[in-house]
């Protein structure tokens, strides 16, 4: 097929192509950690890198005289990684600190009682989060949805006197259950309201 530029105009990036800087994080934090952050409209203003989940299928190999059959095996979900703004009242990080440390102290080696709204103990450390894509003109292309999400690790912050002209941030992982999409291949597809998640942003 001979070289045609209008064949990429018309069915390559029909709208223009996804820009990777379209988008915004909502964390919900536990009821008992809320309070420390101005709800989580201070958590998504701070958020400035994440990524669109991953998840990978197991492969089962059965070996058959000399060669291996292969089935799909269990679905894994990797770590989730955002990069966070700190400012000068370490809010967020607070939060984010305060809800690790109630997980598992960092001294007594204890789990703090967690309490979600229906009365329920025990998982209510885990939350939710979303993030969520949008197109040029502002709208929602697709919003992945993360159930059953915690802090696994909340990264260092690198101090140096040769750091001019920088705002500091750092880095946390989250481990979740799974992740949901709600979305699709059209800008028409709008993905879950901020109040599915229970919060006021």
């Amino acid at each position: 097929m001979a070289f045609n530029i209008n064949e990429m105009k018309n069915n390559g990036l029909r709208l223009g192509g996804a820009r990777p800087n379209q988008f915004d994080v909502i964390i919900e934090l536990p009821s008992s950690i809320r309070t420390l952050a101005d709800k989580e409209k201070d958590i998504t203003l701070k958020v400035q890198a994440a990524q669109i989940p991953s998840s990978t299928l197991g492969v089962i190999q059965v070996p058959y005289f000399g060669r291996f059959m292969k089935y799909a095996g269990d679905r894994s979900f990797q770590p989730w990684q955002v990069n966070v703004l700190n400012d000068e009242d370490f809010k967020f990080r607070h939060a984010l600190e305060s809800w690790s440390n109630s997980i598992n102290e960092m001294v007594g080696n204890k789990r703090k009682a967690f309490i979600d709204p229906a009365g329920n103990v025990g998982n209510a450390y885990k939350t939710s989060a979303l993030v969520r894509q949008y197109g040029k003109r502002g709208n929602i292309l697709r919003t992945y949805k993360f159930e059953g999400i915690f802090p696994a690790q909340i990264a260092e912050i690198n101090l140096e006197w040769a750091s001019n002209d920088q705002i500091e941030q750092f880095s946390v992982v989250f481990e979740y259950d799974y992740w949901t999409v709600d979305g699709g291949s059209t800008e028409t597809l709008k993905g879950p309201k901020v109040g599915d998640l229970g919060t006021d942003v």
